[in-house]
C-alpha cells in the first residue's frame, strides 16, 4: 500500500472518528484490525494527535487504554512508538483501569525505560516500592556509564521524583549540576528535568536559561546553539502563562524569555 493509499484510508477513519465516535476502544481496535504495519502506524499516529488534543476526557482515555493494549500485541518497532506517543498524555487521562494494564508490563529491554517514565505520568503509586527497588538494587554509579539517561535506573529516579520522592529528586538535580557535557546536559538533561514537573527541577533549569553557553559549532561559519534555547523550550512546554510558544527557540526567543523567567516567584504547571 502507497502512502496515497494510505493517508486515503486515514482521513477516512479521522472523519468517522471526529464525527461520531463515543469512546468505544472496539471502534479503535476494528479501524487497525488486520491491517498492515505501515497503515497501522498511520492510524496510531492519527488516534495520538487526536487523543492528545479531544476535550471529551472519556476519548482521551479510550485512546490511552487502547495503545497500552497494543503495546503487548505490536511488532518491536511498533511497540516503542506507541510508548514514545503514551508520554504525551495527561496523568487524568490513565484511567484505573489504564493504570492496572500499565503496572502489569514487564521491565524488559522491549519495554522500558518507557514504561518506566509513563509510571510517573500516570501516577502509578502502587509503583513506589518497584521504583525504589529499582534505585536501590542497580544504583547508579558515580560518575555515571555513558548512557546512562537511556537506563532503568535513571527512569526510576525521574519517576520517583515526578511522585514526590525527595532523595530520588536530589539525585536528578546533583546529577544534572555534575554533567559536564553540554550536549547530554542540554538535549538529554533538561527535559528530563521538565519531565518531573518540580519547582526544584524549575529552580535549577532557570540557572541554565540564564546561560551564555553554546552547543559545538555544527557548520565553521555559524556559531553552536545557546544552551539555553533548549532550557526556554522545557519551560515553554510545561510552565502555565509563559510568552512564548516554541519547541526550537532561536536566540531572540531566548533572551527575550530570560526577564519573565527570572521575575516568576513560583511555578505553575499547564
Amino acid at each position: 500500500m502507497d502512502y496515497d493509499q494510505r493517508q486515503q484510508q486515514v482521513e477516512r477513519v479521522r472523519l468517522a472518528l471526529e464525527q461520531g465516535w463515543d469512546g468505544s476502544i472496539a471502534v479503535l481496535r476494528q479501524h487497525t484490525a488486520d491491517k498492515p504495519e505501515d497503515l497501522r502506524r498511520d492510524l496510531y499516529a492519527l488516534y495520538w494527535r487526536l487523543g492528545t488534543a479531544w476535550k471529551k476526557s472519556a476519548n482521551r482515555a479510550a485512546v490511552v487504554e487502547f495503545m497500552i493494549d497494543k503495546t503487548v500485541e505490536e511488532t518491536p518497532m511498533l511497540r516503542g512508538q506507541l510508548l514514545k506517543w503514551l508520554q504525551d498524555f495527561r496523568r487524568e487521562d490513565f484511567n484505573q483501569t489504564a493504570r492496572l494494564k500499565l503496572s502489569n508490563l514487564p521491565w524488559t529491554a522491549d519495554y522500558c525505560p518507557e514504561v518506566i517514565r509513563l509510571l510517573g505520568i500516570a501516577e502509578v503509586e502502587e509503583a513506589l516500592p518497584r521504583l525504589k527497588a529499582q534505585v536501590k538494587d542497580h544504583p547508579l554509579p558515580e560518575p555515571p556509564p555513558p548512557g546512562y539517561e537511556l537506563k532503568n535506573t535513571w527512569a526510576a529516579l525521574l519517576a520517583l521524583a515526578r511522585l514526590g520522592d525527595e532523595p530520588a529528586l536530589a539525585a536528578v538535580l546533583r546529577r544534572v549540576l555534575q554533567e559536564e557535557d553540554v550536549i547530554s546536559r542540554a538535549t538529554v538533561l533538561f527535559y528530563d528535568l521538565g519531565y518531573t514537573r518540580r519547582p526544584a527541577a524549575f529552580d535549577t533549569l532557570r540557572k541554565y536559561l540564564s546561560s551564555d553557553k553554546r552547543l559545538p559549532r555544527i557548520k565553521d561559519n555559524v556559531p553552536g546553539r545557546l544552551e539555553a534555547s533548549h532550557a526556554a523550550a522545557v519551560f515553554s512546554k510545561h510552565i502555565m502563562g509563559f510568552p512564548i510558544q516554541e519547541t526550537d527557540f532561536n536566540e531572540q526567543q531566548t533572551m527575550q524569555v530570560r526577564d519573565w523567567v527570572n521575575a516568576q516567584t513560583s511555578w505553575q504547571f499547564n
